[in-house]
């Protein structure tokens, strides 16, 4: 366990909340992400393991038992898939690539039902594939163009942003210190897309809060 190798490191998960450290290193972990399609004898889970410091996240490591894949990046070290370097697309735009799309009860339906219009207004496909952190991994993998989801949670996502930042991507900002435990939008994706899908989803608008 993290909590006896590293037991000056703080530790942030699903199942048991936040405990403190004192090193500023803080482990960020969800076992199982993607219940659903564990439980259904679906591939589309993974195990997400992160490290965060106080400049945001840090390192990631992203495991699917089910493909075999795992996905690691580290910031400024680069990102691998299996052990080759992999990195964002940039042959495939919004248009001509794949979106990733999370959703789930902590948002009004009728404001999700409008933003799959709205993308399909754009021509903008999308998927969704059961794990929002394995579809972000798909992000640094160049398997999709971006991933966007209007509540997440920080394990479910921390692994994910640190790959991401480390194949060229971009992120979204992480909740403030004493806000860890709350859910909030999450958006990984190329960089020539990531400032359109912000405008497209608007997260952060009221029509979003239940």
């Amino acid at each position: 366990r993290s909590s006896d190798l590293y037991p000056e490191d703080a530790q942030l998960g699903e199942e048991h909340g936040l405990s403190d450290g004192v090193s500023g290193l803080t482990w960020v972990i969800d076992p199982i992400d993607g219940t659903a399609p564990y439980l259904m004898g679906m591939p589309g889970w993974c195990v997400s393991i992160g490290l965060m410091d106080a400049d945001g996240p840090l390192l990631g490591a992203i495991y699917a038992p089910v493909l075999d894949e795992m996905y690691l990046g580290l910031r400024g070290q680069g990102a691998t898939l299996n052990g080759r370097p992999i990195g964002v697309t940039e042959r495939f735009t919004l248009e001509t690539g794949l979106l990733g799309l999370g959703g789930n009860d902590k948002v009004p339906a009728a404001r999700m039902g409008q933003l799959v219009s709205d993308l399909a207004g754009q021509g903008i496909a999308w998927t969704r594939y059961g794990s929002g952190a394995l579809m972000l991994a798909f992000v640094a993998a160049g398997r999709l163009t971006g991933y966007v989801e209007a509540r997440m949670s920080i394990w479910d996502c921390l692994a994910a942003y640190a790959i991401i930042g480390a194949a060229g991507g971009r992120t979204g900002p992480l909740p403030p210190a004493g806000a860890m435990l709350d859910s909030f939008p999450v958006l990984g994706a190329i960089p020539a897309a990531f400032d359109r899908l912000h405008e497209l989803t608007r997260f952060d608008a009221p029509d979003w809060r239940l």
